[in-house]
């Protein structure tokens, strides 16, 4: 899987949970990074090439969220969290 693959493929995760997260609690949820990482558990092993654990994952999440409000990309925020995820993980598995 090249790294834009990767990067659409997580893109499309994080979109498709987050439709799921609003249709689950109406969109207020104070501890979604937990509830989306419980929701992509087993989908991110061959997307990012290793099994993060909940934790991880749910701080990856809520880091990219904070970076996203920060400096407010021209991206899309699934494209931006993907791309951000994808170079934490690669981080951790060198």
């Amino acid at each position: 899987m090249t790294d834009d693959d990767r990067r659409r493929a997580l893109s499309r995760l994080l979109a498709a949970t987050a439709r799921a997260h609003h249709e689950a609690t109406g969109g207020e949820n104070a501890s979604w990074p937990r509830w989306y990482a419980e929701q992509m558990e087993g989908r991110l092993d061959e997307i990012l090439g290793i099994s993060p654990d909940l934790e991880t994952v749910a701080a990856w999440l809520a880091a990219a969220d904070d970076r996203y409000r920060g400096e407010s990309p021209d991206a899309s925020w699934p494209s931006a969290y993907a791309a951000w995820i994808i170079e934490w993980a690669e981080a951790q598995r060198a």
